[in-house]
């Protein structure tokens, strides 16, 4: 692969690579960079055996006809190896996006009983917790953890929880 982005010197550089059984993929970030940007791809035609000989694998250096080489002279910090091909919003070294606002929260009553349906806006890797208290002098109490998922998320209240107050706060 070809650097696209020159690398300037007397910085600290995240360097992320990917590899789904088709595709060699190298990204760079520098640190005034906001994210990784794709330096380049490489196709591997018939997949790739990255452990053919069942050896350990080394951050930091290279192996080149069964011998130790290549040694790298910078300074390397915060490894990750996953099972699986990761989109750089993934990378290590990438804040997540901040969770959406909640917005208004829909409350309706279920038919024929005094139970509440709440409803409010969620994403992927937050959670919320719904708190509840049962008057303004008490204070309040978690009653239910959700992880977030894609779009809303619905909580049904018994008929005894529907005459408190709720807030969601999102993590």
């Amino acid at each position: 692969l070809e650097t696209i982005d020159p690398i300037a010197l007397g910085e600290w550089h995240s360097v992320a690579a990917t590899y789904d059984n088709t595709t060699f993929s190298l990204y760079l970030k520098g640190e005034s960079d906001t994210g990784y940007v794709l330096q380049g791809s490489v196709s591997v035609i018939g997949g790739a055996n990255l452990n053919p000989v069942a050896k350990t694998w080394t951050v930091g250096r290279g192996m080149w006809e069964g011998n130790r080489t290549d040694f790298f002279t910078g300074e390397i910090d915060e490894v990750r190896i996953s099972n699986s091909p990761l989109a750089p919003s993934r990378f290590i070294g990438v804040a997540p996006p901040p969770p959406p606002e909640i917005g208004n929260i829909a409350m309706a009553r279920l038919p024929g009983t005094n139970g509440l349906v709440i409803t409010w806006n969620t994403a992927e890797g937050y959670s919320y917790a719904l708190e509840t208290k049962s008057s303004l002098d008490s204070g309040w109490a978690a009653s239910t953890n959700l992880p977030g998922i894609a779009g809303s998320i619905s909580v049904t209240t018994s008929v005894e929880q529907a005459q408190s107050f709720y807030r969601i706060i999102s993590e």
